[in-house]
């Protein structure tokens, strides 16, 4: 349980350095995790920022209007961020009240892609490297490996 605490914890960190970093941030990293780094390309309205990740470089929106988040939620909420799609939420968790009035796509593992596609997001944020390449033909994606966030 300490060590999901963690993860979650270190996940927003990646996060906020991708999502609200002003220039450049980037995270310490392990022998085999690659950075994650973020640059803007410029200050006006549709200004992008480039992530890396382990999957490539990725040119997201550096204010992301309409975002589609599995399993990571709770980090992106507490960033001030309501997504617009997200993994099922139990009742119970911590953030079920806020997630009222967002669209529940299910079991991240199985997404349904036209699903997403409604939703017409401008960020998917994703922990499904299998669903990773399909849901990056709707909208940039940035994979954030669950399994190997570094503490």
């Amino acid at each position: 349980m300490k060590n999901k605490l963690i993860s979650l914890l270190c996940a927003g960190v990646i996060l906020a350095s991708g999502l609200v970093g002003c220039s450049t941030a980037s995270t310490s990293k392990s022998p085999d995790t690659k950075p994650l780094t973020v640059e803007n390309s410029s200050k006006n309205v549709s200004a992008t920022r480039t992530i890396s990740t382990k999957l490539g470089d990725v040119k997201v929106p550096a204010n992301p209007k309409r975002v589609i988040v599995q399993y990571l939620m709770g980090d992106v909420i507490s960033l001030g961020i309501k997504p617009v799609g997200i993994s099922e939420v139990y009742t119970g968790a911590a953030y079920h009240n806020i997630t009222a009035g967002i669209k529940d796509l299910g079991h991240f593992g199985s997404w349904d892609v036209e699903a997403v596609m409604l939703l017409k997001p401008d960020l998917i944020i994703t922990i499904n490297k299998e669903q990773s390449e399909k849901l990056s033909k709707i909208a940039p994606t940035v994979y954030v490996p669950y399994g190997d966030i570094s503490t």
